[in-house]
């Protein structure tokens, strides 16, 4: 069973650090860009495992991945909603922090070691059928329309694992690294809105690995991602 993960201490670290969000590109297609505190970075088109498209109803559009053309997604009809799973790779926690590679190679003493995947949820208009889950495994739902929102304004959101609450799970938000709070035991909590511009904000989950040589847990990021112009 997944469970919530991780002190605030740990979360500044360059792995939790990185997001991924859906950037429109052209009519109907979008790249899945891999954010990180300096910006967004280039990443092999390999690691992007799967991409879902929904209407404003929270019907399914036909997308897919061209992964010839650096992991362009292409949809059938503008998507109102863009959902991303990500392979950020593996990390093991030495003397130096977190380095990314796998326990086995890493050199010195590995105090841990883990598989990050990234999953996010971008929204790119709103409709009220939004404050109800897509059906992610992980999944962060806006409780209100996210882009009525002003700075100073807080985000009821509700966290879900397996389209259940999720009690006690740690959020991070993008360019707010003093900001610590936890779902309560309906899995809600509010979300201080600090500046324009993009929004990620981030659950995190983790298991133990028992069949993996690499790493020893599983820890899994799932955001929800907006612009707030």
């Amino acid at each position: 069973m997944l469970r919530a993960f991780l002190a605030m201490s740990i979360l500044l670290s360059g792995v939790f650090a990185h997001q991924i969000v859906a950037k429109p590109v052209g009519k109907n297609k979008y790249e899945i860009a891999f954010w990180t505190h300096e910006g967004f970075e280039k990443y092999n088109p390999s690691q992007l495992l799967s991409i879902k498209a929904y209407g404003s109803d929270l019907q399914s559009i036909k997308a897919g991945i061209d992964y010839q053309k650096n992991a362009l997604v292409l949809s059938e009809k503008t998507p109102a909603i863009m959902t991303a799973i990500f392979d950020a790779g593996y990390w093991v926690e030495t003397h130096k922090g977190f380095v990314k590679g796998d326990r086995m190679s890493a050199k010195g003493i590995v105090f841990s070691s883990l598989h990050s995947i990234k999953m996010t949820k971008t929204l790119f208009s709103w409709s009220d059928s939004m404050t109800k889950p897509v059906g992610e495994v992980y999944e962060i739902v806006p409780l209100k329309n996210p882009f009525s929102l002003k700075v100073g304004d807080s985000l009821p959101i509700l966290v879900l694992e397996n389209g259940k609450p999720a009690s006690g799970v740690s959020i991070e938000v993008a360019n707010h690294d003093e900001l610590q709070v936890k779902t309560d035991s309906e899995g809600k909590v509010l979300i201080p809105i600090k500046a324009k511009g993009l929004q990620i904000i981030a659950g995190s989950f983790e298991k133990t690995l028992f069949d993996d040589p690499k790493a020893t847990t599983l820890f899994i990021q799932s955001s929800l991602t907006f612009e707030l112009k």
